[in-house]
């Protein structure tokens, strides 16, 4: 089967890209990686409610999404000292952080 230079080109470009798809998807998948992910989605987390609840405590999602890191932090809220739950969405491609409102709920992990 015979191409002419454009297809040629065309075909080169996308068997490139999807290389460089294929190996930045392979990066992001190491141990290191994924451990430094956590660390960036509890560290941004814990900025953002900073002031809203007394010693927050965090479950963050292993993995998160396709799009986003996902992340629980609970504790006593600062304005009545009762239980609550502050849900914090964390943007992987622009590392922008987004939290709910306080809401009643006490989490209890299992450990």
């Amino acid at each position: 089967m015979r191409h002419d230079s454009k297809t040629r080109c065309i075909l080169v470009t996308a068997t490139m890209a999807f290389l460089v798809v294929a190996k930045t998807t392979a990066v992001a998948s190491t141990p290191e990686a994924w451990t430094e992910f956590r660390q960036d989605v509890g560290n941004a987390c814990r900025e953002k409610v900073k002031g809203l609840l007394t010693t927050p405590k965090f479950l963050i999602d292993p993995l998160g999404s396709e799009s986003f890191g996902i992340a629980v932090a609970y504790g006593s809220s600062r304005h009545d000292s009762k239980p609550r739950t502050i849900i914090c969405v964390y943007d992987k491609k622009t590392k922008r952080v987004e939290i709910s409102q306080e809401f009643r709920a006490e989490i209890r992990p299992n450990r």
